[in-house]
């Protein structure tokens, strides 16, 4: 997962930016500004399904506030990470690891032992 946050571009109104594996889930935590305030907030994400090549997330849970404008900011970062009506999509041919993988596509994936496992085959 270090390969997803060094390829996140977050907008420049985040910062601060940290993502934390739990047993059932994905954290993603940082300070968004808007209007020369400062927001902290915490986004869960659960694992969907795996697709293709390409691996689902929904917005479980926001905290202080759930704001669309916060989510787009942290969780649309093309072409890696796509936002798209309450679902974060990681696109996991982005990655050189998985590209050079011919054929296969996502059977299973879990978040385990603060990684995220991804099992590919035909």
């Amino acid at each position: 997962m270090k390969l997803l946050v060094q390829n996140t571009n977050p907008h420049e109104s985040i910062s601060k930016l940290d993502m934390e594996f739990h047993t059932s889930f994905l954290r993603f935590r940082g300070i968004a500004k808007k209007f020369l305030m400062e927001i902290k907030f915490e986004i869960d994400l659960l694992p969907l399904r795996g697709e293709n090549r390409a691996l689902y997330f929904k917005v479980a849970k926001m905290k202080p506030l759930n704001e669309d404008w916060i989510k787009t900011k942290i969780l649309n970062s093309p072409p890696l990470l796509s936002y798209i009506k309450g679902n974060m999509i990681i696109n996991l041919n982005k990655f050189d690891v998985v590209r050079k993988v011919p054929l296969e596509n996502i059977k299973h994936f879990e978040l385990k032992d603060d990684k995220l496992w991804v099992r590919l085959g035909l």
